[in-house]
């Protein structure tokens, strides 16, 4: 399976970040922390809170007391992966239209 988050050559991925997978995302469950979900937008821990409490967060964030928590299905809609994963025709795995 491809990776998610990354430019079309093999240096654009920045330096010590973590590249996420469509198969990672998904099993994330239905809610995930404002740190991972950071992580697979490729945003910093610092700049996620700060976008977190000026409600700028590039997805819904639910403020849960003091945590952000958020719900993985807009996180897939924003790296337009909200379709199940269905099988092609050819056998390999595809997006449902």
């Amino acid at each position: 399976m491809s990776a998610v988050v990354n430019g079309p050559w093999p240096g654009d991925q920045p330096r010590g970040r973590r590249v996420w997978t469509e198969a990672e995302v998904r099993a994330l469950g239905v809610t995930t922390t404002l740190t991972t979900a950071a992580s697979v937008l490729q945003i910093g821990r610092t700049k996620a809170y700060e976008l977190a409490r000026a409600r700028e967060f590039p997805v819904p964030v639910i403020e849960a007391g003091s945590r952000f928590v958020v719900p993985v299905k807009p996180l897939l809609a924003a790296l337009r992966l909200d379709a199940e994963a269905r099988p092609n025709s050819d056998g390999t795995e595809g997006v449902a239209a």
